[in-house]
């Protein structure tokens, strides 16, 4: 039976695009099934580790943080290599769903590089990533039937996934998945930047305080 690990590096937790993702995964797939959460606080136990040493498959999904992973995921990731130094685990598939507020899902790929390279100190084995440009955008919308097209691609590429974890070969060489929104680009940065003003006034600041450029030196 096949065990499989599902890690969500979002802060957000379960209110997270991420979190969304993986539990959509987590229902078409078969096998014994493993979540984590990261935290916060990055204290874990050791049956943690010892699951995802032992894993057969895992899909790291998180959301893009100032152009690479979350803290509170490097740090899980970190805890584990001390870990496995010294242990033998299974060569596990690791598969990654890392979304970004950009249009561009290629701003993702240093983050999905980090993981990349992760995965071959560890010894396991890097198969292929999703990158998702504007998650935000999507997760806002994916209920609006207008932008149904948005999450279906995302589905169609989670169904690559589970076909790849039940593939015995996994000889052929995968090329990660970029997914832009299928929205036009204006309408996709109207939407995102209108949820910005909400946000701030809530923070007590107008429209005009979120275009203040504080640090731009006077002249005179």
């Amino acid at each position: 039976m096949k065990q499989i690990s599902f890690i969500n590096g979002s802060p957000r937790g379960n209110n997270s695009f991420s979190f969304t993702l993986l539990k959509q995964l987590e229902t078409i797939t078969k096998g014994e099934k493993y979540f984590i959460n990261t935290n916060f606080k990055g204290k874990y136990d050791d049956e943690v580790f010892k699951k995802l040493a032992n894993s057969d498959d895992i899909i790291i999904a998180f959301p893009l943080y100032y152009y690479c992973i979350p803290g509170i995921l490097l740090n899980l990731l970190e805890q584990y290599y001390k870990y496995n130094i010294n242990k033998k685990g299974n060569s596990a598939n690791v598969y990654v769903i890392v979304n970004c507020g950009f249009p561009e899902p290629q701003i993702n790929d240093e983050a999905i590089n980090v993981i990349r390279n992760f995965s071959s100190k560890v010894g396991f084995n890097f198969r292929f990533a999703i990158s998702i440009g504007s998650g935000g955008f999507i997760d806002a919308t994916k209920n609006i039937p207008v932008f149904n097209k948005n999450m279906k691609n995302i589905n169609n590429a989670l169904e690559r996934i589970k076909n790849d974890i039940y593939d015995q070969c996994k000889k052929q060489f995968c090329d990660d998945i970029m997914l832009e929104p299928s929205s036009p680009r204006w309408l996709v940065l109207f939407f995102s930047g209108r949820s910005w003003y909400p946000l701030g006034k809530k923070n007590g600041l107008s429209k005009k305080d979120l275009y203040r450029r504080p640090y731009v030196e006077e002249r005179y």
